[in-house]
């Protein structure tokens, strides 16, 4: 993945409840512009904000809820495959010692920090 590749930028709604999605449930976080679901970034949002560094989040297309009438298991292995590719590359990308990238304070904390390593 380069500067300027697209990527689509939402709110994520977490729940740590295995296939306990209902329909209705998706249907409403839909509507108030949910985009992903997913079950470990609200954790991980919590643990940085304690300790004040900074937190991304990726994700790629694994499987689809609202798909027809049912969920669906990863409907194309290859744009699974290629989206965590980009995930893996931009992770090193942004990781590696040569990165600039900018600090910013945390939604809510008013810390800075300079290293995604503490």
């Amino acid at each position: 993945m380069n500067e300027g590749d697209p990527f689509t930028e939402g709110m994520t709604w977490t729940i740590d409840a295995v296939y306990r999605e209902t329909v209705e449930e998706a249907l409403a976080y839909r509507e108030e512009g949910v985009i992903t679901v997913e079950m470990e970034a609200a954790a991980l949002f919590t643990i940085a904000e304690v300790r004040g560094v900074e937190i991304a989040s990726l994700f790629t297309v694994s499987d689809h809820l609202l798909a027809e009438s049912e969920w669906r298991s990863a409907p194309n292995k290859q744009l699974l495959t290629d989206g965590l590719t980009r995930i893996l590359d931009v992770s090193l990308k942004v990781l590696s010692p040569e990165s600039r990238f900018e600090t910013r304070p945390l939604s809510g904390s008013g810390t800075e920090t300079d290293s995604p390593f503490i």
